[in-house]
Parts: structure tokens; sequence; C-alpha cells
């Protein structure tokens, strides 16, 4: 019949149209379904044409057409009211929701889908468990999507089905036969209807991604699992790169129905994933930040100070950075890995013979032998553990950060940790001191001088995991405030862990792209000693460079 009106020989179907017609009463179940679904499969072809193409013999074909398929439709779902076979269920199920997208039959059939309804719903009744075989659940759960089908009842008892097949619960011989397309059209029609039911979506999802890595799948699957999960919000990272790559290997296959549904479920999930972690993150810095703000004291010892400091805030981090516009200002209330390193390095003396042998012979600092005595000041210092330690070496230290409560900790550390100490470095007693300065990057020089209160630049200026992120307007802001507070003998010592933005590991990235218009750059070799992961970079004021600030040359 199809073959006959894809040729155009319509006036030879009208006898056969008859035919099928009356027989339909005298139909078995298995007959009555085969004949719907040919029906279904052969309507694609008859009710497509426009009637501006038909003249009117074909038109009263296609009228009979319809007739039949009502006649065959009625047949059919008398007969799947009793007893009916799983794949019997399955092959009205479908052809009903095929003919309903002819707008001839629209109607009728949504009459029909209510019956249909109660059919799967007694035949999918508790205890029926493994009577259908995986194309049976998705062919009940395609259709009863297509005709749009929402009895919270019947969806539940399609994912129990579903559940069974699809996870280790059932039988093993069952479970390998389950096909990716199976999997994609139960998790369509869930999708579509808005019905979640997490485990069976749980064990659908986890099959899925087996087959998908196995290679088992076709654009079509592929573009109905990234929508489904995009639309019933399962966001499974792993499932996604699966289709991901399995897409990019086949994407000259796609359709642009399907590379459209790929795209937006792809790009749905995806967003949601990364709003989730950001989330998440959020609430555990808030979390953090009320710790920090209760002052609850850790310790962070340095036997070669013999010294043991206490420090109020949170320990260490997490070293995956955030961007600048999340966790607030965290931050600062935090010892981050390269502060710890940095503070450790300091400690050692042979660490400045280190930094006289990496840079030129020219440099003032070759002929420093100790710390003690040099004006430092610390930009982001955050809980302060850089500058106390810096104090406890005999330097005289001016201790800065923007945030204005990240500052009243640092104040509430340097005072509790150098506040009536008395430290020895070189031989020589010494109290030491932290000045405590508000200083937002990238102010002017009148206001960097009030904030500071230097006399003269200082001869150290030194910077802790400042440079991450991508913002280029802070990468700016930084090297302009370095610039101001620098002459050619300030020696500026940048530390950053493995939280730093790209490239700087490699001397390279936005930063030190706009910093070498104006300081030269080396990399010191990493420590042996290092507990924790750190790079190390030396900075110097190019010569030609030196900034009028309203504070004078050092020393």
């Amino acid at each position: 019949l199809g073959e006959a009106i894809n040729c155009g020989l319509w006036g030879a179907e009208s006898n056969l149209l008859s035919a099928l017609k009356k027989a339909s009463i005298r139909m078995r179940p298995e007959e009555s379904a085969m004949t719907l679904w040919a029906l279904a499969i052969t309507g694609r072809s008859v009710l497509r044409v426009p009637d501006a193409d038909l003249d009117d013999s074909s038109k009263a074909i296609r009228i009979e057409f319809i007739t039949t398929c009502r006649e065959v439709t009625t047949t059919a779902m008398r007969q799947v009211q009793v007893n009916p076979t799983a794949q019997q269920l399955s092959v009205v199920a479908r052809s009903i929701a095929l003919l309903s997208e002819a707008s001839e039959l629209a109607a009728f059939n949504s009459n029909m889908a209510s019956q249909l309804s109660r059919a799967c719903s007694r035949i999918l009744s508790p205890g029926s468990e493994g009577i259908f075989s995986s194309q049976d659940i998705a062919t009940v759960a395609w259709s009863l999507a297509k005709l749009e089908v929402r009895d919270e009842d019947i969806w539940t008892k399609i994912a129990k089905q579903a559940h069974f097949t699809f996870s280790t619960e059932g039988c093993q011989k069952r479970r390998d036969k389950v096909t990716t397309r199976d999997l994609s059209e139960v998790l369509w029609a869930f999708a579509t209807v808005r019905q979640y039911h997490g485990p069976m979506m749980t064990s659908a999802l986890q099959l899925a991604r087996q087959r998908v890595d196995a290679g088992d799948a076709v654009p079509r699957d592929l573009a109905h699992l990234a929508w489904s999960c995009a639309r019933l919000k399962k966001h499974e990272a792993q499932l996604l790169d699966s289709i991901s790559r399995c897409s990019r290997q086949k994407l000259s296959q796609f359709n642009a129905q399907e590379c459209r549904r790929l795209m937006w479920g792809l790009g749905r999930s995806y967003s949601s994933i990364s709003n989730q972690a950001s989330a998440n993150r959020t609430r555990a810095y808030k979390r953090l930040r009320k710790e920090a703000q209760s002052r609850k004291v850790f310790q962070c010892a340095f036997p070669s100070l013999n010294r043991t400091f206490r420090l109020a805030g949170v320990s260490f981090l997490d070293q995956s950075r955030i961007p600048y516009n999340e966790g607030g200002d965290l931050t600062g209330m935090s010892v981050w890995d390269a502060s710890y390193s940095l503070a450790h390095r300091l400690c050692t003396h042979s660490w400045l013979q280190s930094i006289r042998k990496a840079l030129p012979s020219s440099c003032s600092c070759q002929s420093w032998e100790t710390w003690e005595g040099k004006t430092m000041v610390e930009l982001g210092a955050g809980l302060g553990l850089v500058s106390i330690v810096a104090a406890h070496l005999g330097m005289d230290v001016i201790a800065t950060d923007g945030d204005g409560e990240t500052v009243q900790l640092l104040g509430y550390n340097t005072r509790m940790n150098t506040g009536g100490i008395t430290s020895v470095s070189g031989g020589r007693r010494h109290l030491p001191s932290v000045r405590v300065a508000q200083l937002k990057w990238g102010q002017g020089p009148k206001r960097l001088r009030n904030a500071t209160g230097l006399s003269k630049r200082p001869e150290i200026l030194v910077a802790a995991d400042v440079i991450y992120g991508r913002d280029q307007t802070n990468v700016e802001s930084i090297v302009r405030t370095m610039r101001l507070l620098c002459d050619e003998h300030t020696l500026v010592i940048l530390a950053h862990g493995q939280g730093a933005a790209p490239g700087v590991w490699k001397s390279e990235g936005p930063f030190f792209a706009h910093a070498s218009q104006w300081f030269r750059c080396w990399q010191l070799p990493p420590s042996k000693t290092d507990k924790k992961a750190c790079v190390i970079h030396i900075l110097r004021l190019k010569r030609s460079h030196n900034q009028h600030s309203g504070v004078k040359p050092a020393a």
C-alpha cells in the first residue's frame, strides 16, 4: 500500500482499503496490531500530501484511508483491553502516536489515548516486572509522551518496569540487550512530560554512559540524551563528557534538528553544572567566612625561628582559586600555600644568597647579608603570616590589604604575634612590629602615600598569591601600585602556588605581559625544602621607569 501510494498509484488502493475496513472486525489481536502499524507507516505518505496536489478521486481515497485507520484503531484498541501481550500493546501505542501527527486523526486518537492509558495501567500492574523488553518499554513510553498522557500513576509504573530492566536488579541477560536507542527514548519520554523518577533515571543514565562509551550511539540517540539530561535537570558530568566525545566523532552525521537539540542540551547542562559549583562554593565560603570572623585560632610552626605563630582565620583553603567576582573577600581571610612557602624561605639564610646569585651584580641587594633593618611592604597580606615572619627577622614591616574586615583580622594577628614579644635576629634582640594599613590597588600617589605613611620607597616589596583569575583590570591595578611603590633599588618578590593564573608558573600570561613594560623579571629555581609547590619571581623596576609617587627613593 505504501509503495503504491509513493509511486502515485492512488487509484489502485481503493479496493484494498475497503477490504481492510471490512476485515478489521475479524482480525486476531496480532493481525490488527500489525495492520495498524502498516497504516501508520503509510500515513506518513498519504496524509502529508497537500490537498492542492490531489485530484478528486485521490481526495476520496484519502478520506477512505482515514476511515480505515479509525476502524482498525478501534478494533485494535478493543483487543488490547483484554489480556494483551507487551509487544502487541507497544505496537498499537506507537501506531496511534504516529497517526496522531495527522490533523485529521488528532482528535480521534486523543480519545484513543485515554483507552490506551487504561490498558497500559492494567498490564503494568505490580508483579509484572520483567514481561516487557527494553524495546517495548521504550515504545510505550515514547508513544504516551507523544500523545501527551501525563497520568502520574502510569508513569510511575513505567518507571518501575524500566528501572527493573536497566538496573542490576533485573536479569543481566535482559539488561545486556538494552540499546542506546531504548534508553534515549525512555529518557526523552520522561523529559517531555516532565516526570521525575530518581532511581530509574539514575540506572538509565549509568547504562547510557556505558553504551555511549562503547560507541553504541547514533546522532539521534546522542541528541535525545543531551536534551533529556538538560530537561530533567540530571546533569551527569561524566555522561555529558561521553556524549561530547562521541558527538565530535560523528558530527558530520547529525541533521539540523539533532544538532540543535544536542547543542541546547549540552549548553544547558554544562551551564547548570557551572552554576551549581559556583553556588556550592559560595555556600562553603560563607560558612568559612563566619569561621574566620569568629577569630578561631590555628597554629603555624617555624622551627628555624623557634616560634609557633597563632593566627585567627581559616587555615588553608583548596588551591583551586576562584574568579575575583566569586567568594567575596574570603581570599584574604585564609593562608594560601604561597604565603606559607614564602615565609619559610625568608627564614632560610641561604635563600637570600640564592637571590643574590640569580640577580645581576649591579643590584643593590648584592651587599645584603641579612634581612634585618630593611623596610618591607606586603601587598595583599591577608592574615599576615609573611609580614609577621619578616618582623621577627628584624624588618620594618608595613602589611597592607584592600578589604576592611581582612585588615581588622590582619591587625589582630600582628598584635597577637608581635606585641611584647622579644625576637632574636642576627644575634641581636629586637621587638618585632608590624604597621597595618588598608591599601586598594590602583590608587594614585597621594592616597598611596597617605595609606602607607612611607617617607621613602621600601627596599623590599612582597606579595603572595595575588595573581589569579583572568581580570585584566585587576592586573593593571596591581602593576600600577607596584610601579608607584618601587624604584630601581626595590627588590620585588612574588610567590604563587598552584592556584595562580594561567601562565604564571612559566612567567607568561597577562600579568607578565603587562609588567614587562616596566619591570625586569627573574624566576628562581624551586626549593628542595618546600613542603608546598610554589614559584618565586624577582622583579626590579627598569631604571628609565622610576615613578613619581611623592615617596623618596630607597637608600
